[in-house]
C-alpha cells in the first residue's frame, strides 16, 4: 500500500506540474545568485583570505541552529501541507503506520524542505572534504526536515490542546538545538555533530510518534468571518486588499528582509570609507514595497472590471490613484532606512536619490503591468499560486530594469554620478507622470475588450 501511495503522489505531482511555477522558482534563485555574486564581487582580498581560513565544518552546525527559527517562520507562512487524508484515500485499507510512513517520504521531497537546505548542502561539497561535507549536508537537510514535519503536525492537529503540544515541544527542542549548535562547551567537531544528530533522531522519533496519535481526518466546520469596513480615502481603498487577503499580507516579508539586510550591510561595513557608497541593497529596499503593490495593477480590479467600466471612473483616474498611493510607500521605506545614515554613515544622497527614482521613474514604469496582469483571488491560498502574474519577456524586462538596473549601475558608477542619474530620472518622471499615465490609459482603453477577456480567462 505504501508503494501505491507513493505512485499516486508522483502521478499527482506530474499532473499538477506547471512550467511557469518551475520558471518562477528558477527566476527567484537566479535573483539570489546575482545578489550573492555581486556581494562577492565587492569583497576585497582581505575578506577572501579570511573566508579561505575559516573552518567551515565548525560553522555549519552554527548555521543549522541559527536557521531553525527563520526556517520555521517561513514554513508557517508558506507550507500548507498536513497529514489529513484525501477523500479518495479514506475508503482504502491504509493503516496508520503506512500513512505516517508515506507522510515521511512525501516531506523529504517537499519544495519547502529543500528550498534553502539543498543549495546549502551542495555548497558544503565545495568548501569541505567529502566525508565532512556529507555529514554537514545531512545536518542541514535534517534540520529543515524536522521543521517540515513540525508544520505538518501543527496543520494536522485539531484543537489548541493538540496544537499547543507541537508548539511547546518544538520550542523546547529548538532551545536545546540552538544552544548545542553554538558549541559553548568547546567539543571537537566529531562529538559535536554526533550529539547534534542524536538531538535530530529524538525530534524525528517524537514527531512520528505524535503524528500517529493525531486524527488523519478533518471534522472541523467552516466558520464565517465578519470583515470590518475600512476608510474611504484613496490610500486605504488601494491598501484594503493587502489588509484583508492573507496571501497579499505575506508579501511584506520580502521588503522587511531587504530592509534588515540593508541595516546588516551598513553594520558590517561601518568604519570602511568605501562602505557608505557600496550598500547595494539600499535602492532595492526602498523600491520593493511600491513595486510589490504596482505589479498587481488591475489584477484585483480584474475580478469586477465589467461592472467598474459602467461607473463614471476613468482608467486614467484609477492609474493616478495607484501612482499616488505608491509614492508614500516609497517615502515610508526611505524613512525606515534613514537611521542607517546616523548609525552607519550611509550615503544620504543615495538614499534620497533612490527614493526619487522609485517615486518618479520606477513606479511609473510599473504601472505598465496593467497591460499584462490577470485577475487574482486575494482569498485563495498563496502556496505556489501564480494568479495575476504574467511570464512574458516584457514583464521580466520591466522587473530587471527597475529592480536590478540601479544595483548594476551602483557597481560601475561613482556614488555621486549614480545619485545624480537616479535623481534626474526620478524628477523627470514625476514631472511628466500625468502625461505618461494619460498615454497608458488611452492605450489601455483602445484595447480594453482584449484586457477584459484576459480577466475572464484567468
Amino acid at each position: 500500500m505504501l508503494k501505491l501511495l507513493v505512485q499516486l503522489q508522483i502521478t499527482k505531482k506530474r499532473r499538477n506540474f506547471k512550467w511557469k511555477n518551475f520558471f518562477l522558482a528558477a527566476y527567484f534563485y537566479f535573483l539570489i545568485a546575482i545578489v550573492f555574486a555581486s556581494t562577492l564581487a565587492g569583497t576585497d582580498d582581505k575578506v577572501w583570505r579570511l573566508m579561505a581560513d575559516l573552518k567551515w565544518e565548525s560553522i555549519v552546525p552554527i548555521i543549522a541552529s541559527m536557521m531553525l527559527l527563520p526556517d520555521m517562520i517561513a514554513k508557517l507562512i508558506f507550507k500548507s501541507d498536513s497529514a489529513i487524508m484525501d477523500a479518495y484515500i479514506k475508503s482504502r485499507p491504509v493503516s496508520k503506520r503506512t500513512w505516517i510512513a508515506f507522510i515521511a517520504i512525501a516531506n523529504i521531497a517537499n519544495f519547502w524542505t529543500l528550498a534553502w537546505a539543498l543549495p546549502a548542502a551542495v555548497g558544503c561539497f565545495f568548501a569541505m572534504p567529502f566525508g565532512t561535507a556529507l555529514a554537514s549536508a545531512l545536518l542541514l537537510l535534517s534540520v529543515s526536515y524536522i521543521n517540515s514535519l513540525a508544520i505538518v503536525a501543527l496543520r494536522t492537529a485539531q484543537g489548541w490542546e493538540w496544537k499547543s503540544a507541537v508548539i511547546v515541544g518544538w520550542i523546547m527542542w529548538w532551545s536545546l538545538a540552538f544552544m548545542h549548535g553554538l558549541n559553548l562547551l568547546g567539543m571537537s567537531w566529531g562529538i559535536h555533530i554526533a550529539y547534534f544528530f542524536v538531538l535530530i533522531a529524538i525530534a524525528l522519533y517524537l514527531e512520528f510518534y505524535y503524528l500517529g496519535y493525531l486524527r488523519s481526518y478533518d471534522e472541523n466546520k467552516r466558520k464565517k468571518k465578519n470583515v470590518s469596513k475600512s476608510r474611504r480615502s484613496a490610500f486605504f481603498i488601494e491598501m484594503r486588499p493587502f489588509l484583508r487577503g492573507k496571501r497579499l499580507r505575506m508579501m511584506i516579508i520580502l521588503p522587511v528582509f531587504l530592509i534588515l539586510e540593508a541595516y546588516w550591510f551598513g553594520y558590517i561595513g561601518y568604519g570602511d570609507p568605501e562602505a557608505p557608497n557600496n550598500n547595494i541593497i539600499l535602492p532595492l529596499a526602498i523600491m520593493t514595497v511600491p513595486i510589490i503593490m504596482l505589479q498587481l495593477t488591475f489584477a484585483l480590479e480584474g475580478n469586477y472590471f465589467d461592472g467598474l467600466w459602467t461607473r463614471p471612473v476613468s482608467i486614467e483616474r484609477l492609474l493616478l490613484r495607484k501612482y499616488y498611493t505608491a509614492a508614500p510607500l516609497a517615502v515610508g521605506s526611505f524613512l525606515l532606512l534613514l537611521p542607517t545614515y546616523f548609525l552607519f554613515d550611509t550615503n544620504l544622497f543615495i538614499l534620497v536619490s533612490s527614493m526619487l527614482f522609485s517615486i518618479g521613474f520606477a513606479n511609473l514604469v510599473m504601472l505598465t503591468y496593467c497591460f499584462r496582469t490577470k485577475a487574482i483571488d486575494i482569498f485563495a491560498s498563496g502556496f505556489m499560486n501564480t494568479q495575476g502574474t504574467d511570464f512574458s519577456a516584457s514583464s521580466f524586462a520591466i522587473a530587471f530594469t527597475v529592480m536590478l538596473g540601479p544595483i548594476l549601475l551602483m557597481t560601475v558608477l561613482p556614488a555621486n554620478v549614480f545619485g545624480i542619474l537616479l535623481s534626474g530620472l526620478g524628477v523627470v518622471g514625476f514631472a511628466v507622470h500625468k502625461y505618461a499615465i494619460a498615454w497608458i490609459a488611452r492605450r489601455y482603453e483602445a484595447k480594453r475588450y482584449r484586457h477584459f477577456e484576459r480577466y475572464r480567462g484567468n
